[in-house]
């Protein structure tokens, strides 16, 4: 699963924020709207979960396409610049989520530029 910087795509789209994240969840999830809600408050959304996905910042859309990466429940995600237009204490948040996925065996696969993110939860560098 990719997922790209929100602020610079069209792959938000549905009436509010609990809904994109509702798409993405497999067929097959029992309580969807618990399960929907459990990941937007990981991403610390679940405030703006009735919102129109096009009126949060850039940050918020970007923490939004992370949790509807989340969502799918696919056990490689692949994250392009992933804390792009994200303060501190949510770069650090997502971090803490990223090695958090990474020990139920996840793999991720991260883009990036910043250094901060890379010593926060990163296990192997390939510099580029």
């Amino acid at each position: 699963m990719f997922y790209g910087d929100a602020k610079y795509s069209n792959q938000l789209f549905t009436e509010s924020v609990l809904d994109e994240v509702l798409i993405s969840l497999p067929k097959r999830t029992k309580n969807k709207n618990d399960v929907a809600m459990n990941i937007l408050r990981q991403l610390d959304l679940d405030f703006l979960s009735h919102r129109h996905p096009q009126s949060l910042s850039g940050g918020q859309k970007q923490r939004l396409a992370i949790a509807c990466a989340l969502a799918t429940g696919r056990k490689i995600l692949v994250l392009d610049e992933p804390t792009s237009g994200l303060d501190y204490a949510h770069m650090q948040e997502l971090a803490q989520l990223l090695s958090k996925l990474k020990s139920m065996n996840t793999t991720i696969v991260v883009v990036t530029h910043d250094s901060e993110l890379i010593h926060a939860c990163c296990t192997r560098l390939i510099h580029m």
